[in-house]
C-alpha cells in the first residue's frame, strides 16, 4: 500500500484541531461520557431515513453526490442502529465523513485562491 505522506500530514493537522476541539467542549460540558448513546426522541430528528437513503442511492448513481448528503446519510444510519456495536461502526463512519468533508473544504479553499 502506497502512503500518501503530505495527505497523511493534512489529516493530522484536522486530528490535532478535532481533538483540541474536543478538550473545549470537556472544559465547556465536562466529559459527559455517562451521558445516553441516544435518545428516543433523537429518532425524530432523522425520522426520513429512508428517503435519505433513497436520495443518496439515486444521486450516488446519477454521480451526484455531495460531502453533506453523505454525512447526512451516515448520521441518520448511526441513529437508526440497534447495537452499539452497529452505532460504534457507524459513528466511526459519521467521523471519516466529517475528516472528509473538511478535507474537501480546505482543497476547495485552497484551488479557489
Amino acid at each position: 500500500m502506497r502512503v500518501d505522506i503530505q495527505r497523511n500530514a493534512a489529516r493530522e493537522s484536522i486530528y490535532a484541531e478535532i481533538d483540541a476541539e474536543r478538550e473545549r467542549q470537556d472544559t465547556k460540558y465536562g466529559a459527559e461520557k455517562d451521558l445516553p448513546i441516544m435518545l428516543g426522541e433523537d429518532l425524530r430528528l432523522v425520522e426520513h431515513h429512508e428517503y435519505v437513503k433513497r436520495v443518496y442511492e439515486i444521486r450516488d448513481r446519477k454521480g451526484l453526490r455531495s460531502h453533506s448528503l453523505a454525512l447526512i446519510e451516515e448520521v441518520s444510519e448511526l441513529v437508526h442502529a440497534r447495537t452499539m456495536s452497529e452505532r460504534e461502526t457507524e459513528a466511526i463512519q459519521v467521523a471519516a465523513c466529517a475528516v472528509k468533508l473538511i478535507e474537501a473544504i480546505r482543497w476547495q479553499r485552497r484551488a479557489a485562491r
